[in-house]
């Protein structure tokens, strides 16, 4: 009984996005310039996508701009600086080093989950609510935890055209020693999530 509207910038990933979902409509579209009606949606959501933007505050701003009144919008972002894993994985630690570089040399922000309350605030929300949340899989949450070494392995060996080859070939190790561990280890992430209006 809703509509769902899938924005990216991507067309490969809003061909990836129809495939998997066909249940939405897909547009083709820039964030911080929606072609939207202003007060066109009761609920706006984004996930992972403020970290690679350039000024995630005119994203905000754009969102609130198409937000009905009474509506709400939810954000998860990242805080790469909150990744821990028990023991250490020095390539692990290397890889996330130089992904927050390349990232923020690309115009992103690898720890803008942070400053998610400041930057809804400056958009014009005025009602915002911004949490830390734990992903933690450690012995006492193995499913977690084998959950979140996948994701993070998964997202090791995505980062061919943001690392040099060197770190790729690094990130791929890491991505392995991920997924060979087991009882007595752990791994610790912590998101922000926002709901504003």
């Amino acid at each position: 009984g809703i509509n769902l509207t899938g924005v990216d910038l991507s067309e490969a990933q809003l061909a990836a996005a129809r495939a998997k979902n066909p249940v939405a409509t897909y547009v083709h579209a820039d964030a911080s310039r929606l072609p939207f009606p202003d007060a066109s949606f009761d609920r706006v959501h984004a996930t992972w996508l403020l970290e690679h933007v350039a000024d995630p505050c005119a994203v905000l701003r754009e969102a609130r701009r198409v937000l009905a009144p009474g509506g709400f919008v939810h954000v998860c972002e990242v805080d790469n600086a909150s990744l821990r894993v028990s023991p250490p994985l020095p390539d692990l630690t290397a890889t996330f080093d130089a992904l927050n570089l390349a990232q923020a040399a690309a115009g992103g922000d690898p720890f803008v989950g942070r400053r998610l309350e400041a930057l809804a605030r400056e958009a014009g929300f005025g009602d915002v609510v911004a949490r830390e949340v734990l992903l933690l899989g450690d012995d006492a949450h193995p499913a977690m935890r084998e959950a979140l070494y996948e994701e993070f392995a998964g997202i090791c060996e995505s980062l061919d055209e943001a690392l040099a080859p060197d770190e790729v070939a690094r990130a791929r190790r890491a991505a392995a020693e991920l997924r060979a561990r087991g009882e007595g280890t752990s791994l610790e992430y912590r998101p922000v999530v926002l709901r504003a209006r």
